[in-house]
């Protein structure tokens, strides 16, 4: 029986089977055949359908559309060991492979493709490496989103080899204007088509996650703390010129010339707990 194996970041996370005369739509509703619940897969993403002996894929209008063989496609016929890239998740295709019903079921931890689940990000440089071979939004690219209390204040556009410095002084290329950012507060730096996030030895200290780093390899939705400013870090995100550009006053910052140690009593715990002391 012919099967379609998903997987990710190379971890087989469940089975399904094809069978002829029947169709299986693959998308984030929790009533469709093959669920993946990720904000990279569209509600409606993509089916499998037999035509003949035949199956093909198509895409079905989907945000960031589907991949056979790192290549873009509208509907196409399946091959053997074909694999189809549905937002950060592969669907090898196997013609010839049989196997019983019991392997069929999705593994108890596998998490990263139940409908409740949240999903954890794919390896970037092979998302980034798809997608720069399918350059069809010129209007979309890795991003850090600058954002104050949830709100949106600027983008970012990163670029490989380029390395950015954040603080809160002019000569920094992000700028954060608040005094619990120290002057060179952090840099972010790309490596073999990764980026990473560096401290600077910053008064206050750089988080990812809610969690104190050093350095730290950022990955899709990756979320740097810097002083009370959060930067959003974002594979192939739609952007404006318009985003690109630094707002006439952004009244949530404001610069001194010393830095601020934070008095919040979480920040205080979470350094604690981290046994790091920072000057």
């Amino acid at each position: 029986m012919p099967t379609l194996t998903v997987r990710f970041k190379k971890k087989i996370l469940r089975k399904y089977p094809i069978k002829k005369g029947e169709s299986l739509l693959i998308g984030r509703r929790s009533s469709y055949e093959i669920v993946i619940d990720n904000a990279a897969v569209s509600e409606t993403h993509a089916r499998i359908f037999s035509k003949g002996d035949d199956f093909y894929i198509e895409d079905l209008g989907s945000t960031n559309g589907t991949f056979v063989n790192k290549k873009r496609v509208g509907s196409k016929r399946l091959q053997d060991e074909d694999v189809i890239t549905v937002g950060k998740h592969e669907l090898i295709v196997d013609m010839s492979e049989s196997v019983r019903s019991s392997r069929l079921e999705a593994p108890v931890s596998s998490g990263q493709i139940a409908s409740r689940g949240k999903t954890s990000a794919l390896a970037t440089a092979d998302y980034r490496e798809i997608m720069e071979k399918n350059i069809y939004d010129p209007n979309r690219a890795t991003l850090l989103i600058l954002r104050f209390k949830g709100k949106q204040i600027r983008k970012y556009v990163l670029k490989s080899g380029k390395v950015l410095t954040v603080g809160r002084l002019e000569d920094n290329h992000i700028v954060i204007e608040n005094d619990a950012v120290s002057g060179h507060h952090a840099q972010i730096v790309s490596r073999d088509k990764e980026y990473f996030v560096e401290d600077l030895d910053s008064t206050n200290g750089t988080f990812v996650n809610e969690k104190p780093v050093n350095t730290h390899r950022l990955k899709d939705e990756d979320i740097v703390t810097i002083g009370k400013h959060e930067l959003v870090f974002c594979e192939y995100e739609p952007y404006t010129m318009e985003e690109t550009m630094l707002p006439n006053a952004l009244g949530q910052a404001y610069s001194t010339l010393r830095t601020t140690a934070l008095d919040v009593s979480n920040f205080k715990k979470t350094l604690d707990q981290s046994g790091k002391k920072r000057k």
